[in-house]
């Protein structure tokens, strides 16, 4: 079995808000450091 070093997670996340319902698009960025995973960064849309 190979181990990824770095990896991508697409989300979406819905919300209903005191200004009625949204959404936030995020595309983030992952590597895998010492046997765990750190968030490295992400592009909000």
């Amino acid at each position: 079995m190979h181990a990824a070093d770095g990896d991508v997670v697409e989300l979406t996340a819905r919300y209903d808000g005191p200004s009625g319902p949204g959404a936030l698009h995020e595309v983030s960025r992952f590597e895998r450091r010492a046997r765990r995973w750190w968030y490295v960064d992400g592009d909000v849309s």
